[in-house]
Protein backbone atom coordinates (compact mmCIF):
# COMPACT_ATOMS: atom_id res chain seq x y z
CA UNK A 1 0.00 0.00 0.00
CA UNK A 2 1.59 3.23 -0.95
CA UNK A 3 1.58 6.04 2.15
CA UNK A 4 0.93 9.92 1.68
CA UNK A 5 2.06 12.37 4.07
CA UNK A 6 -0.35 15.12 4.03
CA UNK A 7 -0.08 18.40 6.42
CA UNK A 8 -3.90 18.56 7.03
CA UNK A 9 -5.50 14.76 6.94
CA UNK A 10 -8.99 16.25 7.57
CA UNK A 11 -8.70 19.03 4.41
CA UNK A 12 -7.57 15.97 2.23
CA UNK A 13 -10.21 13.41 2.69
CA UNK A 14 -12.72 16.38 2.62
CA UNK A 15 -11.40 17.29 -1.04
CA UNK A 16 -10.84 13.55 -2.01
CA UNK A 17 -14.66 12.91 -1.02
CA UNK A 18 -15.59 16.40 -2.99
CA UNK A 19 -13.92 14.99 -6.06
CA UNK A 20 -16.70 12.11 -5.84
CA UNK A 21 -13.17 9.92 -4.62
CA UNK A 22 -13.89 7.24 -2.14
CA UNK A 23 -12.79 7.68 1.14
CA UNK A 24 -12.93 5.41 4.30
CA UNK A 25 -14.67 6.93 7.23
CA UNK A 26 -12.41 5.46 9.75
CA UNK A 27 -9.80 7.83 10.68
CA UNK A 28 -6.75 6.31 13.23
CA UNK A 29 -4.73 8.51 15.89
CA UNK A 30 -2.13 7.62 17.57
CA UNK A 31 1.33 8.55 18.90
CA UNK A 32 2.62 8.51 15.31
CA UNK A 33 0.11 10.69 14.01
CA UNK A 34 -3.15 10.51 12.23
CA UNK A 35 -3.89 7.60 9.20
CA UNK A 36 -6.96 7.71 6.99
CA UNK A 37 -7.59 5.79 3.91
CA UNK A 38 -8.78 6.45 -0.07
CA UNK A 39 -8.81 4.88 -2.87
CA UNK A 40 -7.33 5.84 -6.67
CA UNK A 41 -9.89 5.27 -9.77
CA UNK A 42 -8.43 2.10 -10.07
CA UNK A 43 -9.47 0.64 -7.21
CA UNK A 44 -6.13 0.72 -5.22
CA UNK A 45 -6.41 1.44 -1.43
CA UNK A 46 -3.61 4.58 -0.20
CA UNK A 47 -2.84 5.54 3.36
CA UNK A 48 -2.33 9.30 4.13
CA UNK A 49 -0.43 10.57 6.90
CA UNK A 50 -0.45 13.48 8.94
CA UNK A 51 2.27 13.10 11.63
CA UNK A 52 1.89 14.61 14.93
CA UNK A 53 2.94 17.65 15.99
CA UNK A 54 7.17 17.92 16.64
CA UNK A 55 7.18 14.53 14.99
CA UNK A 56 6.56 11.27 16.43
CA UNK A 57 8.16 11.04 20.29
CA UNK A 58 8.90 7.32 20.37
CA UNK A 59 11.72 7.35 17.48
CA UNK A 60 12.94 10.88 17.72
CA UNK A 61 10.76 11.96 15.03
CA UNK A 62 11.13 9.02 12.17
CA UNK A 63 8.62 6.57 11.89
CA UNK A 64 9.51 3.63 11.01
CA UNK A 65 9.12 2.51 7.28
CA UNK A 66 7.37 -0.56 8.15
CA UNK A 67 4.60 1.53 9.71
CA UNK A 68 3.81 3.61 6.73
CA UNK A 69 3.67 0.43 4.37
CA UNK A 70 1.37 -2.04 6.70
Amino acid sequence: MMSYRVVDLDAMLAQLRAAGGWVDDKVEASENGRFGWAMDPEGNKFELWQPPEGGCPADGGVVPISRLTR
